[in-house]
């Protein structure tokens, strides 16, 4: 089963005026859109994109209001009635600016029962990775700074992200033994293997494992503090073999006292 994907520019996803839901709903109605036109009632936005009714409600006047789409009211007439009737409404997009570049969101981040936030977070992650194989995220300058969220939003979203499988986390350390920025691998990029279990990945497996981002000094250092370590025993060995040989040497019967 191959995967689907969602192009969102870097702009939506970098804009602070939209909100996680909000761009969860524009993620939805892109991947709903056939030549820039969408029809779909908010019940089947929302079963897209995991939201409540009143939520896409409110997503679809922020978007229409920041530019990103505009409402086409549709209406029909029964036969042989005087009054008219509303219609499923359509939404044109209009065409995405892809002068910052843009973001290839797999359709499997959308269906994942996850928060807003964790979305958002996810769909960052995979604009850092690229086209490469890892995300190398800040805490400060890029999550809190770029998406305006709190450091307990975002380290409620990474655990969310990390326990569904969406994103492989390796920890880094720097030589001091000190935890340094850590990396993130996204594993919804590429086809299923089993198309039973969704979440374990795609084609990030078939390739040689990812190694930590551990400086060649650190396990010299262990090295040299085992060497240390042994050095002290060694210098109070000999210091208390030392002092024992005199006494070695009365038990001789050289020179007792008696």
């Amino acid at each position: 089963m191959k995967t689907r994907y969602v192009k969102l520019e870097n702009r939506a996803i970098l804009d602070p005026s939209l909100r996680p839901s909000t761009l969860r709903v524009y993620a939805a109605l892109r991947s709903c859109a056939r030549e820039g036109r969408v029809r779909s009632t908010y019940l089947a936005l929302s079963r897209t994109s995991r939201c409540a009714v009143g939520t896409v409600r409110r997503a679809v006047q922020l978007l229409e209001q920041q530019g990103y789409l505009a409402t086409e009211k549709q209406y029909w007439r029964p036969d042989g009635a005087e009054e008219v009737w509303r219609d499923t409404n359509v939404y044109l997009l209009k065409p995405q600016d892809f002068s910052q570049g843009y973001t290839l969101v797999p359709c499997k981040l959308l269906a994942l029962p996850i928060t807003h936030a964790a979305f958002s977070v996810g769909v960052y992650l995979l604009k850092l990775a690229g086209c490469g194989q890892r995300a190398w995220p800040s805490l400060r300058r890029g999550f809190q700074r770029q998406l305006g969220l709190s450091r307990t939003t975002v380290c409620t979203a990474l655990r969310q992200l990390t326990a569904y499988r969406a994103f492989l986390r390796l920890p880094c350390r720097k030589k001091n033994r000190a935890c340094t920025m850590s990396s993130y691998i996204p594993l919804l990029w590429g086809e299923e293997k089993t198309p039973a279990l969704p979440l374990e990945g795609g084609s990030v497996f078939d390739k040689p494992p990812v190694k930590h981002k551990i400086t060649s000094g650190f396990l010299p250092g262990w090295k040299r503090r085992f060497v240390k370590v042994f050095r002290k025993i060694g210098a109070a060995a000999r210091c208390w073999t030392a002092m024992l040989r005199p006494s070695l040497k009365d038990i001789d019967g050289e020179s007792l006292p008696f």
